[in-house]
């Protein structure tokens, strides 16, 4: 409430303006229309905030109408073509910039718009990487299975609010490790594949089969067995069907398609390249070599992943625990491979047993992990 009467001034200020609205060019030009249509005392009001206060108490009134008649409401689209110039796309950034400029401006300081920007530009990279990759994984795995194929989606449960909820995390923060005492299995039947406006935009419709847990609402709705659900593929975890996973095994296109991506890993990447282990492999001295080296690289990229894949059960954890214990490669970064595991997402019985297995790795090689 400390601020309500600044809010007040400044929604007084433009309702109460018979200025026409004039449409800006560039982040100048937006500024100038506030230092001349402003009253001293608002523009006092506003200067004589904390930089991180002004912008915050406007965004919703004075950056409201930016963007209302600015930026989505404006025939003129110069002001937007501008801020897109610099790399800047989301309505709320375009009125931010505008703001702590006015506000910058107003107090003498400089302005630095590259630096604003930058900011701006840090804040979303994560984001957009982690979009690409979820639409990426979202047509494969639209490609990947037919009308009335059985599959398997896993679900993180939320319990924050004292109920149970499935749900799915938003970018960037997306990556969780299946707990099966926790989260939701939902088998399923594929009824209907669809699109909406966008070909990356892919949605199924699954009839419910089966749930491990009846009393979990998914994405807040309640889901019984006979229900058909429409799912967006962006996020959703679905590891195959309710049987085992079946693959070749010691395929090396596996392992190739695991090292093209290791920057963007994904858990049916990462599932279909740790199905390939087998006991048979051992006279295939590409494959042995190649899918060893490969297993640290993974450990070291992105170890949450893999012991999704691993908590799943469907895979041979025995034997991969002997790959680790046995690294093909002196090169192998052991004691990044550990801190990268020590910090991962993990069960605690499963994340015991590699970080034990990278040490007799060290010991063998006379080294000696730091924990």
């Amino acid at each position: 409430m400390k601020f309500f009467p600044v809010i007040l001034i400044f929604l007084f200020s433009f309702c109460s303006s018979k200025s026409p609205v004039h449409n800006p060019q560039n982040l100048i030009d937006a500024i100038h229309y506030f230092e001349r249509t402003w009253s001293n005392a608002v523009k006092d009001k506003f200067k004589n905030q904390s930089e991180e206060e002004a912008s915050s108490n406007a965004h919703f009134n004075v950056g409201m109408w930016i963007r209302n008649n600015w930026i989505r409401g404006s025939s003129d689209t110069n002001l937007v073509s501008y801020f897109h110039s610099l790399g800047v796309y989301h309505p709320d950034d375009m009125s931010s910039i505008i703001l702590v400029s006015l506000h910058r401006k107003l107090n003498g300081k400089e302005i630095d718009l590259s630096k604003q920007v930058e900011s701006i530009k840090t804040y979303w990279e994560p984001i957009i990487e982690c979009h690409k990759k979820q639409r990426e994984q979202a047509l494969v795995n639209f490609n990947k299975y037919v009308l009335g194929s059985s599959i398997t989606i896993l679900m993180k449960v939320d319990t924050t609010e004292g109920e149970r909820n499935a749900v799915i995390y938003d970018c960037p923060d997306v990556e969780w490790t299946f707990n099966p005492e926790v989260d939701l299995i939902i088998n399923g039947v594929l009824q209907a594949k669809y699109h909406i406006n966008d070909t990356t935009n892919v949605f199924f419709k699954v009839r419910v089969k089966k749930v491990n847990f009846t009393n979990t609402e998914i994405l807040s709705e309640k889901v019984k067995t006979g229900d058909t659900v429409d799912f967006s593929l962006r996020g959703l975890t679905i590891v195959g069907s309710d049987n085992n996973i079946q693959c070749k095994k010691c395929d090396v296109n596996k392992v190739k398609a695991v090292n093209e991506h290791l920057d963007r890993l994904t858990f049916t990447l990462v599932e279909d390249f740790l199905c390939t282990f087998d006991n048979s492999c051992k006279n295939n001295v590409e494959y042995s070599e190649w899918s060893n080296e490969t297993l640290f690289k993974v450990l070291e990229k992105s170890p949450t992943i893999l012991f999704q894949v691993i908590a799943k059960g469907q895979v041979n954890s025995q034997l991969l625990l002997k790959e680790i214990e046995s690294p093909v490669s002196s090169e192998s970064d052991l004691q990044k491979a550990y801190d990268k595991v020590k910090i991962a997402s993990a069960p605690t019985a499963i994340k015991t047993k590699y970080l034990n297995a990278i040490i007799t790795a060290a010991f063998k090689g006379g080294q000696k992990i730091k924990k």
